[in-house]
């Protein structure tokens, strides 16, 4: 009887140890990505790409006559939004129709959103409206973090 005791109380305490899939909040993801819109219309792009994962994918697809679609490593978007941030006199960027869908855990946690975007770039203003699709991870050190990102044109 006392072994049987023992070895559930051992099952029980190996389940209790093993790493279980965090949760988030639809607060927490809209600070996440409150706190990246105005980092980037700060200028602050390190900051910004601290609140993306070293992995992440992003996707853009752009409408041209052959529908062209570009993939970015975090290397390269970085690169584009530091160009884009450089050669920009004037900028504003508004998010509408938000919707964050909580997932069983952060893997399975995606929001979107339109984005409208206006630009003064080189004396010529730029307006641009895209459909955006967010996904989440939790880093190591409990950080939650873009994992994937596609933007298309509207």
């Amino acid at each position: 009887m006392i072994y049987r005791i023992v070895l559930s109380f051992f099952i029980l305490a190996l389940l209790g140890c093993q790493e279980s899939k965090q949760t988030i909040t639809e607060s927490e993801v809209s600070a996440l990505l409150s706190e990246v819109e105005e980092l980037y219309s700060s200028g602050d792009i390190d900051g910004m790409m601290k609140r993306y994962a070293d992995d992440i994918t992003i996707a853009t697809a752009i409408k041209t006559p052959t529908a062209m679609t570009m993939d970015f490593s975090k290397s390269k978007y970085k690169a584009l939004i530091k160009s884009v941030i450089d050669s920009t006199a004037s900028y504003t960027y508004q998010v509408d129709n938000l919707n964050i869908n909580i997932g069983k855990d952060v893997d399975s946690t995606f929001a979107s959103y339109t984005a409208t975007e206006q630009l003064t770039m080189e004396g010529q203003s730029l307006d641009s409206k895209s459909f955006v699709q967010v996904s989440f991870t939790m880093a190591a050190d409990g950080q939650l973090l873009i994992s994937s990102m596609s933007v298309s044109e509207i």
